[in-house]
């Protein structure tokens, strides 16, 4: 999976994870079948705008 960011593109492989400071606009982008875990506050809405 890449995940592009305002900071850059970072690839993650299996097992990887990376933290997005709140406010930073990012986009992931899988490459094959990806699992993706979010943790997030309560009261977040985990969709664009």
């Amino acid at each position: 999976m890449i995940l592009e960011t305002e900071k850059g593109a970072f690839e993650l492989k299996q097992y990887e994870g990376i933290c997005v400071p709140k406010g930073t606009m990012h986009r992931p982008v899988a490459t094959e079948k990806a699992v993706v875990l979010m943790i997030e506050n309560l009261g977040i809405k985990p969709e664009g705008d």
